[in-house]
């Protein structure tokens, strides 16, 4: 025999903190169109730029050990940066954001994806540089032209955190 919730009234307050926490915080993808379309360019910026650049083969391997394992390191920091950036962009664009806001925030991210894979194969170093700090300078001018909504976000977020 089966119940249904509502006939139920223990069922019911049961299943009161889910539906509040359903509310407070919803699913990742019915809160933005830009989340799942934020990790499908990060997705494609990095692999085009991997294959891209794997097909360029680097003198500096043979060359020079120590610079490859240097500009190997920068890459992986550069990395750990744009996972970074990733992280917050997914939670900011969770919320409501201009169209012109999030679309600095996706190119941002994007361009900040694919610089670690170029400058990982060596052969271009500079267009990986170059593809990094465009994507950092955009970021911050997506942060600079959504000042108000990033700063009220982020004094919300600190208060719920406050509280628990």
């Amino acid at each position: 025999m089966m119940t249904d919730i509502a006939s139920n009234p223990a069922l019911l307050v049961a299943a009161e903190p889910v539906a509040v926490a359903a509310q407070v915080r919803p699913a990742v993808w019915r809160t933005s169109p830009w989340q799942p379309a934020l990790l499908i360019v990060v997705i494609a910026a990095a692999a085009t730029a991997w294959l891209a650049a794997g097909s360029a083969q680097s003198a500096l391997l043979d060359g020079d050990a120590e610079l490859a394992m240097l500009l190997r390191f920068m890459a992986a920091v550069k990395a750990t940066i744009a996972l970074a950036v990733l992280g917050v962009t997914v939670w900011r664009l969770g919320h409501p954001a201009p169209t012109a806001v999030a679309l600095l925030y996706l190119a941002a991210v994007a361009l900040m994806a694919a610089a670690p894979g170029v400058i990982w194969q060596l052969a271009y170093v500079g267009i990986g540089a170059g593809l990094f700090h465009a994507g950092l300078l955009l970021f911050l001018a997506a942060l600079v032209a959504d000042r108000g909504g990033a700063s009220q976000l982020v004094g919300t977020a600190l208060q719920r955190a406050r509280r628990v």
